[in-house]
């Protein structure tokens, strides 16, 4: 078996195919991933390691996961509602009147971000909302 990083044998590949394990401790590995991965490249008889590495390199390149728009997309985290909130602030709360700026305001502060505010504005969905819009009628009789 022909493998980067740990000697592990995935039982879901065949018996003669190589496995890549990436391992996230595994730096010197031109090749780095967060977590365990496993890649059958070939048969073990007729692949070096070396020979593994070259070939997942060029899949990897196939599928664009070596480009900076894959990096990016992988690294970025959703912004909070909080963050979220405040943007809308910044830009949008100042074309409504005084005494509307004011009173949602208070509503966002009193109410949305103590109990969204720490989410990621992903996770903010109708569900979420429409359980929040339930307790606030359930307190207020």
């Amino acid at each position: 078996m022909v493998s980067l990083g740990d000697q592990n044998h995935f039982p879901s590949n065949p018996p003669n195919e190589p496995n890549l394990n990436l391992n996230q401790t595994d730096h010197n590995s031109p090749i780095h991933a967060s977590g365990w991965s496993s890649v059958p490249l070939g048969p073990v008889d007729e692949l070096t390691k070396p020979e593994a590495k070259r070939k997942l390199q060029v899949l990897l390149g196939q599928l664009g996961v070596n480009t900076e728009a894959h990096l990016f997309g992988a690294m970025n985290v959703s912004r909070t509602f909080e963050q979220e909130a405040a943007w809308w602030r910044e830009n949008k709360l100042s074309l409504f009147k005084p005494s509307c700026q004011e009173t949602m305001g208070s509503h966002i502060d009193k109410y949305l971000l103590p109990r969204f505010g720490e989410l990621s504005i992903d996770a903010v969905d109708e569900r979420r909302v429409q359980e929040f819009i339930a307790v606030l009628i359930h307190e207020t009789h």
